[in-house]
């Protein structure tokens, strides 16, 4: 088969697949977004670099890093998606909702439900949400507290307790509720606090009021994958989480006595 004819075999998919590579920097966070295994992204990608016949990634372990022929299709592929989200869409509609990393899936359930299965989810830090607004994204979802501008509307989505998140192996995975004291002397997975500046001082701010002053352990860029190596390594390592809907194995949650209730906040120009 000929180029041109390799070419023609690309699909809407494999660049939904290539932007969400690029976007999140690993494959198994890539694929914990899209809702597909990693092994299926990875060919998926592999075969998209086969038809195109160019090299579309610089991988290593710590990620996936477009080459030059990378971003120029990024930027192609972009504007594809984009022009083929806009075909028949009324010029209100959201279209492109910018969502945190580790969002968790019934939260892009809840938005699907609420937009339309048309939606395109971009992964978007909330310290990043309110400049895009209008351009990159129609709406953003944040991990409050957040100070909006005032061009800014926003609504509370969902508010939920924090619990904490261990191994299946940790000696807390067996309680029923865990007390802020049974955290003394454990570290705390932990981010990259410019993400999400605000949310970052507001969880500090609730382990030091319960007399917790954890040592952080950060893992940044982290997708749910590395998230349960990380803890299923490290005996001594907790993370503060929502329950999810759908736990990933070998890992359990706790709730925590008096809990924090996150809150998460859908931004836009108008409200929604």
């Amino acid at each position: 088969m000929g180029k041109t004819g390799a070419m023609d075999q690309i699909a809407l998919l494999h660049l939904r697949y290539f932007v969400a590579v690029v976007e999140e920097g690993t494959v198994r966070a890539a694929a914990d977004r899209l809702g597909i295994s990693q092994p299926s992204l990875s060919q998926q990608v592999a075969q998209l670099e086969r038809r195109l016949g160019v090299r579309l990634f610089d991988r290593s372990a710590t990620g996936m890093r477009p080459t030059d022929a990378g971003r120029r299709l990024l930027g192609i592929a972009t504007r594809t998606l984009q022009a083929m989200n806009d075909l028949g869409a009324p010029a209100s509609a959201v279209r492109r909702i910018g969502v945190p990393r580790g969002t968790d899936v019934g939260v892009l359930e809840m938005l699907t439900s609420r937009f339309g299965t048309a939606i395109e989810f971009v992964a978007l830090d909330s310290s990043r949400a309110q400049r895009a607004l209008g351009r990159k994204v129609d709406a953003a979802v944040v991990r409050g507290p957040i100070t909006p501008v005032r061009e800014a509307a926003s609504t509370v989505l969902r508010t939920t307790p924090l619990g904490v998140l261990v191994s299946s192996d940790h000696p807390l995975a067996a309680r029923a509720e865990a007390e802020w004291a049974d955290l003394d002397g454990m570290s705390l997975l932990w981010f990259d606090e410019r993400r999400a500046p605000e949310y970052a001082a507001w969880i500090l701010r609730c382990c030091h009021e319960h007399g917790w002053r954890p040592r952080l352990r950060v893992l940044d860029p982290a997708g749910t994958q590395l998230v349960a190596d990380a803890l299923r390594r490290e005996t001594n390592l907790v993370a503060l989480r929502p329950r999810q809907e759908r736990q990933m194995a070998g890992l359990s949650w706790v709730l925590l006595a008096d809990p924090p209730e996150e809150e998460l906040l859908l931004l836009s120009r108008a409200p929604i």
